[in-house]
């Protein structure tokens, strides 16, 4: 579903959502009228945010006018932040996603070691 969203008169919002499937206003924004697909994607871009911070911290992307390069070095970092999640779920360690990043970069044997472990053990990380 598509909806369209005019909040002043020069500015658009179009928004495409597989979630929602009608374009029903949400009362609680009173006047301003926003369709509840604008207020839910206003509820939930937090996580939008914070991957776009820890991806300023380090980014490992280059300037490059070749696309299929800047959707590998976008690819990069959210691998990169999707790993260190998982690093910081199943460690007690203080380690920042810099130094993380940073050691995913030169230390390759021993991270192939871990992914390694991980994959044998991997039962045991699912919560029940």
């Amino acid at each position: 579903m598509a909806v369209s969203y005019v909040p002043k008169k020069s500015k658009n919002v179009l928004l495409i959502s597989s979630m929602h499937n009608d374009t029903a206003i949400d009362q609680s924004t009173g006047e301003k009228a926003k369709p509840e697909v604008v207020s839910f994607y206003n509820m939930t871009k937090g996580g939008v945010d914070v991957v776009d911070r820890m991806i300023t911290a380090y980014n490992p992307a280059r300037s490059t006018r070749r696309w299929p390069m800047v959707i590998f070095y976008g690819l990069m970092n959210v691998a990169a932040i999707n790993a260190f999640i998982i690093y910081k779920a199943n460690n007690r360690d203080v380690l920042f996603n810099l130094d993380f990043v940073a050691h995913l970069s030169w230390h390759p044997k021993e991270n192939a070691f871990l992914i390694n472990h991980y994959k044998k053990n991997f039962h045991l990380l699912k919560k029940e």
